[in-house]
């Protein structure tokens, strides 16, 4: 979790960052996954997630509480997230 919300100096990261962060640290979204490739993961579920629920995103951002289901649409996008990273397979060989 450290790692992932870690920083570069000087630079901010936003509110709904580090919620979307630690929903899929707490949820274990992406058990196979290596620490790196978690927080790429990561990354890519913001990305996604302030493309397909901008909404959801700005809610976060203004430290307002969003709607009920917030959870499981990130694990939804999540899902999705997984299921276009590269083959954990081939990485091995």
């Amino acid at each position: 979790v450290r790692q992932l919300l870690r920083q570069p100096r000087y630079a901010n990261r936003s509110p709904s960052y580090q919620v979307i962060a630690l929903a899929a640290v707490s949820a274990a979204w992406w058990p196979s996954l290596q620490p790196d490739e978690v927080v790429a993961a990561i990354q890519s579920l913001y990305e996604l997630a302030r493309e397909r629920q901008p909404q959801l995103v700005a809610t976060l951002d203004h430290g307002e509480l969003p709607s009920s289901e917030w959870r499981s649409l990130l694990g939804e996008l999540a899902t999705e997230v997984h299921a276009t990273a590269p083959d954990e397979a081939a990485a091995i060989s």
